[in-house]
């Protein structure tokens, strides 16, 4: 079965099949094959989620937008969050040293930058081992971990009534060249790497699993 966008309104969907998945392209896009359609073979993008068509299906997700602060204030997906540091995952997702706030909660989390080749999968991929370090194989907070394919360009272009402000600023603009430089040059201050070494360290023999 697939949740098909209804004609008249494109935010809102009916389930329709059952259909043939031809190819899955990645973790989000499948290629169906809709036999009684003009168009024999579809696409479906993650933006379905995002639309609400996932509501029964996916309980929580967070959509991570890593680019730099002038690119998410220029224009971003709705409800997403800005972090592009790899100590800002730390914090949002990941339970303090001092155990003061809950284990997280487990969501699908789907990450992008501006084309999600670099700054998303890069951080996608610290959440993970930062999560790993933190547990006992084989046990996460996040299992599921995504990237949006073609990053924030590409969803922009299809999907702008699901960005706010609807508005697209590149990394390299040149009204934002200063702030840029800023963002590139810094590095991970010496106190995320002390928290990480209380937040990781190998549990005793004998504790509680948390």
């Amino acid at each position: 079965m697939v949740l098909i966008p209804v004609r008249k309104n494109k935010l809102q969907a009916a389930w329709e099949g059952p259909f043939k998945v031809v190819k899955q392209l990645n973790e989000v896009n499948y290629v169906v094959e809709l036999s009684n359609r003009a168009h024999h073979h579809r696409v479906y993008h993650v933006a379905s989620l995002l639309c609400g068509q996932l509501a029964g299906v996916v309980e929580e997700y967070v959509v991570v937008d890593c680019r730099y602060p002038y690119e998410y204030a220029g224009g971003h997906i709705k409800g997403a969050l800005n972090l592009y540091r790899e100590e800002q995952l730390a914090r949002w997702f990941l339970p303090d040293p001092l155990g003061t706030t809950p284990c997280p909660r487990s969501s699908v989390l789907i990450f992008h930058c501006e084309f999600s080749s670099e700054r998303g999968p890069r951080l996608c991929r610290s959440l993970r081992r930062m999560d790993r370090d933190a547990n006992r194989y084989p046990e996460l907070w996040y299992p599921e971990l995504y990237v949006l394919r073609g990053g924030y360009k590409e969803f922009y272009q299809h999907f702008q009534d699901l960005c706010e402000p609807q508005g697209y600023v590149h990394m390299r603009h040149k009204d934002f060249r200063a702030e840029l430089r800023n963002y590139q040059r810094r590095k991970q201050p010496w106190s995320l790497r002390r928290i990480r070494k209380e937040l990781f360290k190998p549990l005793c023999p004998g504790s509680p699993f948390p």
